[in-house]
C-alpha cells in the first residue's frame, strides 16, 4: 500500500487501492466529464462541488481531496463546499448532508424554476469508506 499506513483490522479493505496511483486517471475521467458541462460552454451558468469526507479521516483522504477540489475550483472555474461528516452515526452523517445540500441549493438559487441555460451543475464528490451488502453481510471498506 505504498507510503500509506495499513487500516485497522476493524476496517477491511480488500477494495482499497492508493489513491495517489489512481489519481492520473481520475482526473483524466472527470476532465472528460467536465469538458462537456463547463459554465463558460453556455450550457450552466454555474457549478458548485460539494466535498465529502468523515471527520475522523481515518484512511488520511485530506490531501487528495484538497488535490480533486483545488483542480475543479482553479481549471473549471467551479465554486467549492466541503464538509467534513460525523462519524458518530449514520443518522448524523446524513443530517449533515442533507443539511448542508440544502443550504447550497438556497444559496445557489438551484431550486428557481430556470431555464435550462441558466441551471446550476451540482457535483458531490466523496471520499472515504463504503457499505456493500453483499451475501446477507455487510462490508466496510
Amino acid at each position: 500500500m505504498s507510503k500509506w499506513q495499513q487500516p485497522s483490522p476493524s476496517h477491511p479493505t480488500t477494495h482499497y487501492s492508493d489513491p495517489e496511483r489512481d489519481f492520473d486517471s481520475v482526473i483524466k475521467t472527470l476532465q472528460k466529464g467536465v469538458r462537456n458541462s463547463k459554465p463558460d460552454r453556455g450550457r450552466y451558468n454555474k457549478a458548485v462541488v460539494l466535498g465529502l469526507r468523515c471527520s475522523n479521516d481515518d484512511l488520511d483522504l485530506a490531501k487528495p481531496q484538497a488535490t480533486l477540489l483545488k483542480t475543479f475550483r482553479t481549471r473549471y472555474g467551479f465554486e467549492m463546499a466541503t464538509l467534513l461528516t460525523p462519524s458518530i452515526s449514520w443518522e448524523e452523517a446524513l443530517n449533515a448532508i442533507y443539511e448542508t445540500t440544502f443550504e447550497l441549493r438556497q444559496k445557489y438559487d438551484m431550486d428557481s424554476r430556470n431555464t435550462w441555460l441558466q441551471s446550476t451543475l451540482f457535483v458531490i464528490h466523496y471520499i472515504g469508506h463504503g457499505v456493500c451488502k453483499t451475501e446477507q453481510k455487510f462490508e466496510i471498506w
